[in-house]
């Protein structure tokens, strides 16, 4: 799926609504409220197209089961699971640099990631290795049994400012 289409607003859209995380990503970096970046993700996510249904509270409903199957199947004591990404460059995106494979990243207010390094390898040269809050999985592939991002072990969490290990 692609992140940057009006469906990927929606989502960033409901991330701002729920957790007040604004995207710094869509089509392009978002650098303030007062580009044309942010104006053409403003009308993406408010296209009445996507907004049938009441979209919000079914995010809402995935992300409080997603947070039920956490709670009640995950051993106790996981707080955080062990995630990668891939990217091209980090350039863009490294809020702190604390040594040559220790950053602190800044992801978009929804970001992807797989449990396979090897699923990441292929989404760019450096394969960033996060540990993420159970608390902020939105979705994750054994959730449901038929959806559309089963083919890359896909998790969707809840971004901002995560320390990262880059592997490669």
């Amino acid at each position: 799926m692609d992140s940057n289409n009006a469906q990927g607003a929606v989502l960033k859209g409901w991330v701002e609504s729920r957790f007040g995380l604004f995207p710094n990503f869509h089509k392009t970096r978002i650098r303030n409220f007062i580009s044309n970046d942010w104006l053409i993700y403003i009308e993406e996510k408010m296209n009445s197209r996507y907004h049938n249904n009441c979209i919000y509270m079914q995010l809402d409903l995935v992300y409080e089961f997603c947070q039920w199957v956490v709670e009640r199947f995950q051993v106790p004591a996981a707080t955080h699971k062990t995630l990668y990404r891939g990217v091209d460059t980090l350039d863009d995106c490294v809020v702190k640099d604390e040594g040559r494979h220790d950053k602190i990243v800044r992801f978009n207010s929804i970001t992807s990631f797989t449990d396979r390094p090897g699923i990441a390898s292929e989404f760019g040269a450096n394969i960033l290795e996060v540990r993420v809050p159970m608390v902020k999985l939105v979705f994750f592939n054994e959730l449901l049994p038929h959806h559309a991002l089963r083919g890359e072990a896909e998790y969707l969490a809840i971004g901002g400012d995560y320390r990262v290990r880059v592997l490669s």
